[in-house]
């Protein structure tokens, strides 16, 4: 065997491997609403569309959690700057929002995301968190979350983009994008992560 059939098959095996994980990743994206009625102490939303601000302003006046965090709003922001910005997101029965919603403008990634939600939760007391993004940011944010809030209780809230084919991805071009850039980001994240702990 000479050394390019050599190198040909040790590209074919890791290729082999990024498709069968990358299969396994999108078989871990959530495909339709996740019902879990037990009540967290807050519930972060990481910025990215009225959907996941929608949902959480939800989850706030259902009262499956005290407060929330808005993570990742940039600096300057308001929250009615945030409502004018997605028009789906109501604040509902939420008469003293300054009390409840908090806006955090350090965080611009998710590694960020989680380490000020750390800051947040560990003042405030908290031990029990929901976590909205859209479903496809999903995994990667659960890894980050659950390595820097290791003793918290987080509960997945996805919500789901409505050009996000997830069952149809590889006749979508656009999500099929996404979804390996998303997998790459999550590979190199969890090695970063790996790493830390060591």
């Amino acid at each position: 065997m000479t050394r390019f059939h050599r190198w040909f098959l040790l590209f074919g095996v890791l290729f082999a491997v990024w498709a069968i994980g990358l299969f396994r990743f999108i078989g871990e994206i959530p495909g339709r609403p996740q019902t879990n009625p037990a009540r967290t102490d807050a519930v972060v939303v990481l910025t990215g569309g009225d959907q996941r601000l929608r949902r959480g302003l939800e989850i706030l006046n259902e009262g499956l959690a005290k407060k929330l965090l808005i993570s990742g709003v940039g600096k300057g922001a308001t929250l009615p700057m945030l409502l004018a910005q997605y028009p789906g997101a109501s604040l509902g029965n939420i008469t003293q929002p300054d009390d409840v919603i908090i806006l955090d403008e350090v965080a611009d990634t998710t590694f960020t995301n989680a380490i000020e939600t750390r800051r947040w939760m560990q003042k405030e007391g908290y031990t029990s968190l929901r976590v909205v993004t859209g479903n496809y940011h999903l995994p990667r944010s659960l890894l980050i979350f659950v390595h820097y809030l290791p003793d918290c209780l987080i509960i997945p809230e996805p919500v789901f983009p409505k050009d996000f084919q997830r069952n149809d991805w590889w006749n979508a071009p656009n999500t099929a994008r996404l979804l390996v850039t998303e997998y790459t980001k999550f590979l190199i994240t969890w090695v970063q992560l790996k790493m830390r702990a060591a």
